[in-house]
């Protein structure tokens, strides 16, 4: 339900020569992205991710297409930004680049909808996706402006211009969204503040001089209390109704990704340094097994009853000197690789849902 701030650091564009797209059974080189897997369960596990350049689910380690690589991707580090599962759907959304310009997608059961104008020449992207009563509300940009779209029809935000929305969370028929806004001064010099919306007004923001960077990540909300995992220059940072935690030291540059509230604890997951994936329970590091990868990123959080889910990526170096990326769910404390049928070198995790 998050897009973090490292992904307008890191763009990596992976372009493919022909850009027809369909399942393509007469054409071998061609994914079939055919929906196979069925009606959802209480407690299967969706994981949403890239397999390179194609857009991925597995449920319960299972791997499902929902895109072929004769598609045109932007792989950002948050090609699939996120999953949602309501009633016997599932949603997944995700940005596609085919041809131009760049579409912000949602797929529901593997039907691909794309909310903005494809005769626009601005480029748009989603971050994250929550249904509630049936309403489907997606957070991305268009462009320079922060999108929060219900039912694939644009909702006011305040201020929307020159933000980018990472996260929205509906509790009690209140719409809560973050994300950050780019200010700059006369000099050219830049800034980036948090901002949280409620029902698309501005309610708080950082003020953003004491440090340049400043983003809002994912935002959970329960009995009332609103919190918000971000970061503050190199620090991560939970907040709570507004009052900040410090997750890391300061010593190596933290982020927080994701935050999931069970009961009466509080679970976010982020990195350090972009070396080590990390899970914070109440401000504490709990232990994430890394299989000795050499770096590691936790992307997303979900707690059903005891059982803590943790999705990201770890990376390693292969003997030619080349660098890979695997997928992987931990599920409390304990390393799964979801691997796709590609055998590709880029492999990520990003959105975890699991079915009451």
């Amino acid at each position: 339900m998050k897009k973090n701030l490292t992904n307008y650091l890191i763009l990596i564009t992976i372009v493919f020569a022909n850009t027809g797209c369909n399942s393509g059974h007469d054409d071998p080189n061609r994914i079939d992205t055919t929906w196979r897997l069925g009606s959802p369960r209480s407690g299967d596990v969706f994981v949403v991710g890239r397999d390179d350049a194609n857009v991925v689910v597995w449920k319960n380690g299972v791997v499902q297409y929902l895109t072929d690589t004769h598609w045109f991707l932007s792989a950002s580090q948050n090609l699939t930004s996120s999953v949602f599962v309501y009633g016997n759907d599932v949603y997944v959304a995700g940005t596609v680049l085919r041809d131009r310009p760049q579409l912000a997608t949602v797929w529901k059961n593997g039907v691909a909808q794309h909310f903005n104008d494809q005769t626009n020449p601005n480029n748009a992207e989603v971050n994250s996706i929550f249904v509630s009563g049936g309403d489907v509300f997606v957070t991305g940009s268009e462009g320079r402006f922060a999108r929060l779209w219900k039912n694939g029809v644009v909702q006011e935000l305040e201020d929307a211009e020159n933000s980018f929305v990472n996260s929205v969370f509906v509790y009690n028929d209140d719409v809560y969204v973050v994300g950050h806004r780019i200010f700059r001064y006369p000099s050219g010099l830049a800034y980036i503040t948090a901002v949280f919306w409620r029902n698309g007004m501005v309610q708080h923001r950082t003020d953003g001089l004491w440090d340049r960077w400043v983003s809002a990540n994912s935002v959970f909300v329960v009995d009332n209390d609103v919190y918000v995992a971000g970061s503050v220059g190199e620090f991560a940072v939970l907040w709570k109704n507004g009052v900040a935690q410090i997750l890391n030291d300061g010593t190596t540059w933290a982020e927080a990704n994701s935050v999931f509230v069970s009961g009466s604890d509080v679970y976010v997951a982020g990195h350090e340094d972009l070396r080590y994936a990390r899970l914070w329970k109440n401000g504490i590091i709990q232990n994430l097994d890394l299989a000795g990868a050499e770096r590691s990123v936790a992307n997303s959080v979900f707690v059903r009853g005891n059982d803590v889910y943790v999705v990201g990526r770890t990376e390693f170096t292969d003997s030619l000197g080349q660098g890979h990326s695997t997928a992987v769910l931990w599920k409390n404390g304990i390393i799964q690789h979801l691997t796709g049928g590609l055998h590709s070198r880029l492999v990520e995790a990003n959105s975890v849902f699991v079915v009451e």
